[in-house]
């Protein structure tokens, strides 16, 4: 009787700890997707207001009414060429994102995160600047022939304004976005590596 008894309680065990083991798993699962879900709003919200602007410099270029020259017309057009190869980049991290599979067991989802990890450092590094580069000298060559004629105080003011939105956008605003990413990715792959390691008993 008692070794039926040991038995018992050895299966009820088991029992218990299978059921803790899935719970953590599922657990787990919400929570990567919910912030997969997250990071890819962010991209999809990112690349929809980049290709409304490139559709707006397209509209002004052909039907608004104001005096427009050649070089005009190149600046606007380089606007909203610019504004959608960025766009098409933005949807492209979004299908990456996309196609990580939270369902997969903790290890090889947490390769997954580190794989895409690695390729959003390496393309923050050469994108930010190369887009902030071009972005502004296509605002240039459109904004050269608006400033011809115009009192040069009222071409300063604007200047400084302009200048002082980009820094702070591009020094601020976009180092902070990019900062709250990395942290919700190294939580992912915080907590997955935490979820691996209660799993094998490490």
């Amino acid at each position: 009787m008692k070794d039926f008894d040991s038995l018992k309680t050895l299966w009820e065990q088991a029992g218990d700890s299978l059921p803790s083991r899935e719970n953590k798993n599922v657990q787990w699962s919400s929570q990567s997707r919910n912030y997969k879900l997250n990071l890819q709003n962010q991209q999809f919200r990112s690349a929809l207001m980049l290709i409304l602007t490139a559709l707006l410099m397209i509209a002004m270029a052909l039907f608004a009414d104001f005096y427009k020259t050649l070089l005009t017309y190149i600046g606007m057009y380089l606007l909203a060429a610019i504004c959608t190869a960025q766009a098409i980049l933005f949807l492209f991290t979004w299908q990456r994102i996309k196609n990580i599979d939270e369902t997969l067991p903790p290890r090889q989802h947490l390769q997954q995160w580190e794989t895409y990890y690695n390729f959003r450092q390496k393309q923050i590094k050469w994108n930010m600047p190369l887009y902030f580069i071009f972005l502004n000298l296509a605002m240039g060559i459109y904004l050269f022939d608006l400033f011809q004629g115009r009192p040069i105080v009222n071409v300063l003011i604007f200047l400084a304004v302009y200048l002082g939105w980009m820094i702070f956008a591009y020094f601020y605003l976009g180092k902070r976005v990019l900062r709250k990413e990395e942290f919700k990715l190294k939580t992912i792959m915080d907590n997955l590596k935490q979820v691996e390691a209660q799993l094998t008993g490490e």
